[in-house]
């Protein structure tokens, strides 16, 4: 089962991959098979999604076990991104990810490689829109990164995305006291949490 798992990981980083070559080679050749945009939704659960040049979604990655759980019943593939960003918040709801009555942290992720500010601003509006209708609150943290072939491996090989990866290496970077590793196992919303204490943006 975790070979399986690996391998799953491992395709969707090449397909990932294939799609900022792809945008690069074809320029403004639009194909709707084509992926176009990463987007990395990080709650507790972390999920990668990538869609073509219409704003559907044509791969997804459960980066760990939250979020293989998560996804198990939902049909995201073909779905609008902003649908299919419904779909991930009201199940996190449902599953306790995210609650009423404690303080929530989301991370939503793009990468500047495929130029996805567009396409984030519509999974902000998403995630924020279906936190209201089921009445709850949530900081919703936006970044767009390089998301390139070292960091996907990197964050894979870690079970995390490359969003919540990204945040990780900030917190570790002239630190010699915590690891990649140990900060991998710790939720969003901590991470946050210590990030303000120490002022790291």
């Amino acid at each position: 089962m975790d070979g399986i798992k690996a391998m799953t990981k491992k395709y969707f980083t090449f397909l990932l991959t294939c799609a900022l070559s792809l945008m690069l080679l074809l320029g403004g050749v639009t194909v709707q098979a084509i992926p176009k945009n990463y987007v990395a939704i990080d709650i507790n659960p972390s999920i990668e999604l990538v869609t073509n040049q219409y704003d559907n979604v044509v791969s997804v990655n459960a980066v760990n076990k939250d979020a293989e759980k998560l996804i198990s019943d939902l049909e995201i593939i073909g779905l609008k991104i902003k649908d299919a960003v419904k779909q991930i918040v009201e199940k996190s709801v449902e599953f306790g990810y995210i609650k009423a009555d404690k303080a929530n942290e989301i991370l939503i992720t793009g990468s500047i490689s495929n130029k996805s500010k567009d396409i984030l601003e519509k999974v902000d509006e998403s995630v924020k829109e279906t936190l209201e209708a089921n009445k709850v609150h949530s900081e919703v943290v936006k970044q767009n990164i390089d998301v390139n072939d070292r960091l996907l491996q990197e964050a894979h090989e870690n079970g995390v995305s490359a969003g919540k990866y990204s945040v990780i290496e900030k917190l570790v970077k002239g630190n010699s006291y915590i690891s990649k590793e140990e900060l991998a196992e710790v939720k969003i919303a901590s991470l946050f949490a210590y990030a303000k204490e120490n002022n790291i943006t």
